[in-house]
């Protein structure tokens, strides 16, 4: 960045300081703030006055070498502000309206003013309010809001700052006045960087008294250079994220501050120099924050007119923090721009450093954003955006029941409801929590048990919570085209160069050759079509690539690696560009720690889970099953609501499986074809099912259940109806005939088949005087419609009458049989009266008369015989001629 070319003229806003009803001067201002106990200032202006509650800042004391003399805090209309006062040189203040910001400074004649930075208005005391429930969509730019995804997240800076010898000797060789100088610009960027959830914490300083331990001149990339090698002698001792160095060295060419781009959480390259060019500790602060950004991916800002979004300040200037030029007014806003760069480089992994919350070495106190012992909730110098909680004592309000807390409605100041997901799963081995409904919490992060296979990839295990799959890996690396390389490339893991290695040492450039067992566990190998990684940025990656010649393809087989400079103090993640832990490196064996060991062995330390969950859920890491809905307890062997008992039940009902929902339906189909036969029979329509069973035989021809039914014969002397035998089959034929019984003689009666015997003096009326068999009438068969009457007679048939006298029969079997063709076994012998079951009964009533015998008509033909051939005879022959149709 560059200094500016001459100061604009300011406007100042005069204002006084109370406390407890006590005017304070600048002196007595340092004096209080000295004591490290600063509850509250009253700011009294033309107009009005408003009181902010201030509690000491927090990560700026990491050693315990500064003073207490930071603070940050927030009025009761959300108006936020940061104060450092540990010496009259070092007097510096910011309040962040809704629509501005201010700048505390002190006049010649020792009077307190303050400079709008956004606005050229002094609205903050003029007597304007403002409802503190606006404050939130009002204190960015409208523009942040389209980020709010990305920021939503909060991330930590372990900053390292130093001071060299220079500015050791501008502070009166003052060790404590350097310090004091160092905490006042990082809490100053701390208020440039809150906005946008990133928040800086000084973990370490170092102020060189003797002499500079590196060369610092005027050439700022070289100064760059040697500061950023010196960065690497301290860090393993005092491990952070970012280290910047501030100079009173000029450089050339009116450079104030110098990084590179996209390094954030680099070994070689996360830090920056700058020069202490301004008394005013808000100008210094934000030249370094710009540097800072650089390290986050942000580039320079340009055409604020058509590219770039950003709030004009009081003199009408477009200005923000990225800005090529710094101004001699503090930025407090950065750019559509900037937040658009520093999502892409959050996109590509740049964070990977920034998750873990740095240990806190202060004591508790009210409004440093952390719920500690004695406070129900803690807004945080930013104060609070909601009803729930009262920010100056850090307590709830009436009727709150919480105030913060992922599972916390901060509109309704309550619990969510049970089974509202808190967080989510970052990939197939993690896991879903859930809210309880009773308290504010999220649960613990769990994943699935370590060892498992990967729920959504064949091969791969779970371990730590991620999915130790080479192709996934690849994909996330190089893109999409990105995919794992044949197993040839692995053979360069043992030769431990930057082309295939089992780990690499940045603090002694030194890599690591894999044994031949180990060689699938060390530099992960990918193929791929793309030109450059997605994964990171190109200053802090650095490509290799070999080739091998594939004799059974004929052709040579690329294989891409990465070496990156990130690292990272998170026990979950791993060093980008090696194997993750748990992918098969042979037949039930996986990585771990760069070693292949069997899976056995991993799983020996893991939980265990009851019976595999029986099949309706998968083990955690805790050793309880996380269920799929219908089920729960820790084994899921019991009716439940899904999800664990650590991760909270995942769903508000059981559902219903399949087999119910299909009975549910079946039901309310019955029910509503019930009541539409009901409807039917009212209106006078028919019989529904009837009528469906008769539309389904025409429209399907349903020949198959036509099924011929054999009938009850007609009784003697009756003609048989049209809808005969013959109608079963379709065909309309009718045969119609009179059959006459024949004379009866005298004799022993034969044997009835149904074990009945008629007297043996019975009379004989079905004979005719001749005892001859009258002649039978034959008509052929005329084809006529089928009746759709019904085939069952109306009328009952006639009674049997009674049996002839066995006699007569045999007489007619013996005259005639051999004429009609019929073949008749002899009867067998009757059974004894006493056996037979037939009671005695009267007589029955005499046959009907029989017709005359009339010699023109013809005589009947002779009755075909049982076994004959033909197609008529008897019911096989109707069943042919079925069958043949």
């Amino acid at each position: 960045q560059n200094a500016p070319v001459s100061p604009p003229a300011q406007m100042e806003c005069p204002i006084s300081l109370t406390h407890d009803g006590s005017l304070l001067t600048p002196s007595s201002l340092v004096a209080l703030s000295a004591l490290s106990q600063l509850p509250s200032l009253t700011f009294h202006g033309q107009y009005s006055q408003f009181t902010v509650d201030y509690a000491p800042a927090t990560g700026l004391n990491p050693d315990g070498r500064g003073k207490s003399c930071h603070f940050e805090g927030v009025d009761q209309s959300g108006r936020q502000s940061w104060l450092s006062a540990c010496s009259l040189p070092n007097l510096a203040l910011i309040v962040r309206t809704a629509d501005n910001v201010y700048r505390l400074r002190v006049r010649e004649d020792g009077r307190f003013v303050l400079i709008p930075e956004t606005q050229p208005t002094c609205e903050i005391t003029a007597g304007h309010r403002w409802k503190r429930q606006n404050r939130v969509a009002k204190a960015n730019p409208d523009y942040y809001s389209e980020f709010a995804e990305t920021l939503q997240k909060r991330r930590f800076v372990e900053f390292a700052f130093v001071a060299d010898h220079s500015v050791y000797e501008k502070y009166d060789k003052d060790e404590d006045k350097v310090l004091e100088r160092l905490q006042t610009l990082a809490n100053m960027m701390n208020s440039f960087y809150k906005p946008i959830n990133i928040e800086i914490r000084l973990v370490y300083t170092e102020v060189w008294t003797d002499s500079d331990k590196i060369d610092v001149t005027a050439d700022s990339d070289k100064t760059l250079d040697a500061f950023l090698q010196y960065r690497k002698t301290f860090l393993r001792a005092h491990p952070n994220d970012n280290a910047h160095m501030l100079t009173e060295v000029r450089f050339g060419d009116g450079v104030i501050g110098k990084a590179f781009k996209g390094t954030m959480c680099s070994f070689d390259y996360s830090g920056g120099v700058n020069v202490d060019h301004q008394t005013d500790a808000a100008l210094v602060a934000s030249t370094i924050a710009h540097e800072m950004g650089h390290n986050f991916g942000m580039d320079h800002d340009v055409d604020y007119e058509g590219t770039c979004k950003c709030p004009k300040n009081r003199a009408g200037i477009t200005h923000c923090i990225m800005a090529k030029s710094a101004g001699w007014e503090a930025p407090s806003h950065w750019s559509d721009c900037s937040l658009n760069y520093l999502q892409t480089s959050l996109g590509r992994g740049v964070d990977l450093c920034l998750l873990n919350e740095p240990d806190r070495s202060e004591k508790a106190v009210c409004g440093n954003g952390v719920v500690e012992e004695g406070e129900d909730c803690d807004c945080g110098q930013a104060g609070c955006n909601h009803d729930c909680c009262d920010a100056t004592t850090c307590q709830l309000t009436a009727k709150a029941q919480c105030a913060s807390g992922q599972c916390c409605d901060l509109q309704k100041c309550r619990p969510l409801d049970r089974s509202t997901m808190c967080r989510s799963g970052t990939n197939s081995c993690d896991l879903p929590e859930f809210c309880d409904g009773e308290t504010p919490e999220c649960p613990a992060d769990f994943f699935v048990q370590d060892g498992l296979q990967c729920p959504d990839d064949g091969e791969g295990h779970c371990y730590n919570g991620e999915c130790g799959s080479r192709t996934d890996q690849c994909r996330k690396i190089w893109g999409e085209t990105g995919k794992a390389a044949t197993d040839t490339c692995y053979l360069t893991n043992t030769q431990g160069n930057i082309h295939g290695n089992c780990g690499y040492d940045a603090h002694y450039d030194n890599y690591t050759a894999c044994a031949e067992q180990d060689k699938f566990c060390g530099r992960l190998h990918c193929d791929k079509d793309t030109e450059a990684p997605i994964f990171g940025n190109p200053s802090s990656v650095t490509v290799a690539n070999s080739h091998f010649f594939n004799r059974d393809k004929n052709a040579y087989e690329s294989c891409f690696v990465i070496k990156t400079a990130y690292e990272t103090n998170n026990k979950r993640k791993h060093t980008p560009g090696m194997v993750l832990d748990g992918t098969k490196c042979g037949k039930g064996k996986v990585c771990l720690q760069t070693k292949c060991v069997n899976v056995a062995d991993l799983m020996k330390t893991a939980s265990k889970c009851e019976n595999d969950c029986y099949g309706h859920g998968v083990c955690n890491n805790v050793g309880n099953c996380h269920c799929e809905n219908g089920y729960g307890g820790v084994a899921c062997n019991i009716p439940g609501l899904g999800g664990s008992v650590n991760s909270n039940p995942a769903n508000m009902s059981r559902g219903m499986d399949v087999f119910i929902i299909t009975l549910i339906l079946l039901i309310l189909c019955l029910l509503g074809f019930v009541a539409l036969t009901i409807d039917y029979k009212r209106k006078g329509k028919g019989f529904l099912p009837a009528i469906i069973w008769k539309e389904a035989k025409e429209k399907l021809k349903l020949r198959g259940v036509l099924v011929p039914t054999r009938r009850a014969p007609p009784p003697p002397g009756s003609r048989m109806k049209k809808d005969s035998l013959n109608e079963a089959w379709g065909e309309g034929g009718v045969v119609t005939y009179t059959a006459h019984p024949p004379p009866l003689v005298s004799g022993s009666a034969p044997s009835d088949p149904r074990g009945f015997a008629s007297p043996a003096s019975s009379p004989d009326p079905l004979l005719t005087k001749n005892n001859y068999l009258p002649h039978v009438e034959y008509h052929k068969p005329a084809l006529v419609a089928p009746s759709s009457i019904s085939p069952r007679p109306r009328d009952p048939p006639p009674s049997i009458p009674t049996r002839p006298r066995d006699s007569a029969i045999v007489q007619l079997h013996s005259q005639h049989a051999n004429e009609l063709g019929i073949r008749s076994q002899a009867p067998a012998p009757p059974p004894s009266k006493k056996d037979s079951a037939r009671p005695a009964i009267n007589p029955p009533p005499p046959p009907p008369p029989h017709k005359p015998k009339s010699g023109s008509k013809p005589l009947p033909p002779a009755k075909p015989s049982t076994t004959g051939d033909t197609p008529s005879g008897g019911v096989k022959g109707l069943a042919a001629r079925f069958e043949k149709k």
